[in-house]
């Protein structure tokens, strides 16, 4: 908006200027990050008191909930992990022990064949 205010005897004129620049901007990846803005006044009469530049980032994804809910997500993410660690912990726990076990029922077999008890074969 536009507006003026009254200082001694002079009108001074304020303006505020909100222009979107770069919308759409990506940046890529392999250059890193924007660091810095150049910004430059193709008028030289311009008086300049105060400038600010304002970056609203608009993130999707996972990105947009680590920055909005960081604990939550870091939550969620350490939650899904260790569920899944338990189910392969537990998956080679069973197949560990069904390994054991028939590996025992084998030295039993053999052990049963061996020693009949005092038994003859045909009493079984």
């Amino acid at each position: 908006g536009q507006h003026e205010e009254r200082k001694g005897e002079g009108v001074e004129s304020l303006q505020q200027l909100i222009i979107p620049i770069f919308e759409g901007f990506a940046a890529d990846s392999d250059l890193g990050s924007v660091e810095s803005a150049r910004v430059t006044l193709s008028k030289p009469g311009i008086e300049v008191y105060a400038a600010s530049i304002r970056i609203d980032a608009q993130f999707r994804g996972l990105r947009y909930f680590m920055y909005w809910w960081p604990l939550t997500t870091c939550a969620v993410i350490v939650e899904y992990f260790v569920f899944w660690e338990l189910v392969v912990l537990f998956a080679l726990r069973h197949w560990i022990n069904k390994k054991r076990r028939a590996l025992a029922l084998d030295d039993d077999d053999d052990n049963d064949a061996a020693y009949d008890g005092g038994r003859g074969r045909d009493q079984w």
